[in-house]
């Protein structure tokens, strides 16, 4: 047995504080169609795109949490990290 990677679990704890999806549901499907097909995207420009960045962010961050959108959670998780559509997001 062994501990949880220190990274992982630090991520895993942040983006629990995201269970609950914000009421925006227009940013959330603006945020996949920019993913649709494979493509992938940091997360500051996933958000520079959005109406209200900071009215996004919770949607993005809930959207991993849920696993509609994916992320290396084995290193931390910032600005610069790249997201992509889990394939389950686009059934």
């Amino acid at each position: 047995m062994s501990e949880p990677d220190p990274q992982l679990l630090m991520n895993v704890r942040w983006l629990a504080g995201f269970r609950e999806p914000p009421p925006d549901p227009d940013e959330r499907t603006r945020m996949l169609a920019a993913l649709a097909g494979g493509g992938r995207s940091a997360i500051s420009e996933l958000l520079a795109d959005a109406r209200e960045p900071a009215l996004a962010r919770p949607v993005l961050m809930h959207m991993l949490w849920a696993g509609d959108v994916l992320v290396d959670v084995a290193e931390p998780v910032g600005e610069d990290s790249v997201v992509w559509a889990s394939p389950r997001a686009a059934a």
